[in-house]
């Protein structure tokens, strides 16, 4: 019998969503609010932030190796990494005695971030939107240095270079340049990081769960506000109850770096989830009906 071929592709990994879901009957449930819509809906996390082929590379000769290689070897890794932080964050112990998140954990945790980071829609799309920018500029660079004038040369070397699935393949082919991961991992490390641990589920999560803010203006979205601008803050939650916190370095926040914090500020989940609800691409996911229910009226 012929294997069945992965089409669907998750750009947010169901290892994560799982933290946000609940079991019924060995079905693994999340409440949704699908904001292009304007509904509620209770589904399985293997229905949510996924697309057909996402990830499926006809550069390659296999072309869900994308999928198949982040599925055994990437988000495993992963998912250790996130537990241990869990059942770190998760001891009284720990909170209560200033006990500083090793840098061997904030570095891995900085790649998992910059990897979540990359593969989202936002990064694509981003990537559709310049593209045409940047054919045209190196086009234009070419054709001054050479003095070659060829219409037709340029007109089907711009057509083939911003074509969606040549910039698909180049972007996600990006990932495993290691001098891009490491600049992005960098940008996330080189902050201040705070991790929040509450004492009941608050935390909503959505389809692109690295939230980038601007806390001036308060505007969202991954491209639009910088990762290294001074007053950028950026969100990832682990779970319902531990969100990480960066926060630039042009601010005097060195006590609280790597620390955790036993948390009952209702305006940072306030903030936190409603960033949620700003910077999602359609969906915000919860545990609770109640609480997903609760922010999106406010």
């Amino acid at each position: 019998m012929k294997k069945k071929e992965p089409k669907k592709q998750h750009y947010v990994p169901k290892f994560y969503l799982r933290r946000f879901s609940k079991k019924n009957d060995n079905k693994e449930e999340i409440y949704v609010y699908d904001k292009i819509r304007n509904n509620f809906f209770k589904t399985n996390i293997k229905n949510v932030a996924l697309e057909n082929d996402f990830y499926t590379n006809t550069d390659f000769e296999d072309k869900y190796f994308l999928e198949k290689f982040f599925g055994k070897n990437v988000e495993p890794l992963m998912e250790s990494i996130l537990k241990e932080v869990v059942q770190i964050c998760s001891s009284y112990k720990v909170i209560s005695s200033n006990y500083i998140i090793p840098d061997r954990l904030k570095s891995d945790l900085a790649y998992i971030i910059a990897f979540q980071f990359l593969r989202g829609k936002y990064t694509l799309e981003a990537a559709y939107r310049i593209a045409p920018r940047i054919a045209s500029e190196l086009i234009n660079q070419f054709r001054e240095i050479s003095g070659y004038q060829d219409y037709d040369l340029y007109q089907n070397l711009y057509e083939m270079v911003t074509e969606k699935t040549f910039i698909k393949n180049t972007m996600w082919k990006q990932m495993f340049i290691q001098e891009r991961m490491n600049y992005y991992a960098a940008a996330f490390y080189n902050k201040y990081w705070a991790f929040c641990v509450f004492d009941e589920d608050v935390l909503l999560t959505c389809d692109s769960p690295v939230i980038v803010r601007d806390s001036k203006t308060k505007e969202t979205k991954p491209f639009h506000v910088g990762l290294i601008q001074k007053d950028t803050v950026i969100y990832f939650a682990v779970s319902p109850r531990l969100l990480i916190v960066l926060y630039s370095k042009n601010l005097e926040l060195r006590v609280i770096d790597c620390k955790i914090f036993g948390m009952n500020d209702e305006a940072l989940v306030d903030e936190y989830n409603r960033a949620n609800v700003d910077q999602c691409k359609s969906q915000v996911y919860s545990k609770s009906e109640e609480l997903l229910k609760n922010v999106i009226k406010k």
